[in-house]
């Protein structure tokens, strides 16, 4: 058994080993960082953060018909966070307008998301930052509205411009087209790795200490954060 954060897995699936992720999604939103192949800072849950289903159960009390939730995922991909009125086709092909930007009011106006990655990766070492900002990661069905990544840098760039800093960070956000299945992809390229032998937790060792060898595992990994 190997246990890793969706962050770290989302960061292999782009072959990099230095950066953040933010992913959010269904249930929850979370962060991650590492440089170097290690944690730069501890990861953190945000379960704060509006979720992917908090959003749907938005929309679904603006609809007047019954949709699954398939069918309203598939309206969210339809709405962009910087225009202020989101029009959905629905599938009979009428169109139907909330009033007001439910993502961009939630995630950054209400959660303030911009300011958490930017607090997030202040605590990790002052020279990693560079390559930190360089490359944040996204993942998660949150992730996925049209103008979510330049919305995110636009904002951290205006974090950047009014705290008067002499040398800006370049700030970089991947909206990497597969990042739906990047925890996936990530797992699959770490299992092929021939260091992968060394990084599980046995059957025997489980069976052996039980949920605690998973705790003492953890630990090492994040020893010294």
């Amino acid at each position: 058994m190997y246990i890793e954060s969706e962050g770290v897995l989302s960061l292999y699936a782009i072959g990099k080993t230095n950066g953040v992720m933010v992913h959010s999604g269904e249930t929850c939103t979370h962060i991650a960082s590492m440089f170097d192949g290690n944690y730069s800072a501890k990861p953190i849950c945000l379960p704060t953060i509006t979720s992917g289903q908090q959003f749907t159960e938005k929309i679904k009390s603006n609809i007047p018909q019954q949709l699954t939730d398939d069918e309203i995922r598939k309206l969210k991909l339809q709405c962009e966070i910087d225009i202020p009125e989101c029009v959905f086709e629905l599938p009979d092909g009428n169109k139907i307008a909330l009033q007001e930007n439910v993502i961009a009011n939630q995630l950054f106006e209400k959660d303030r998301l911009h300011h958490i990655v930017e607090d997030y990766i202040q605590q990790s070492d002052e020279f990693v930052r560079e390559y930190l900002y360089s490359t944040i990661m996204l993942v998660g069905g949150n992730t996925m509205w049209k103008g979510f990544a330049s919305k995110l840098k636009s904002e951290l760039q205006e974090i950047e411009r009014r705290a008067l800093l002499c040398h800006p960070y370049d700030v970089r956000v991947v909206p990497d087209p597969e990042r739906m299945n990047a925890v996936w992809i990530g797992g699959s390229i770490v299992a092929s790795l021939s260091a992968y032998g060394s990084l599980f937790v046995t059957k025997q060792e489980y069976e052996e200490i039980g949920s605690l060898r998973i705790v003492r595992y953890m630990e090492q990994k994040l020893q010294g954060l």
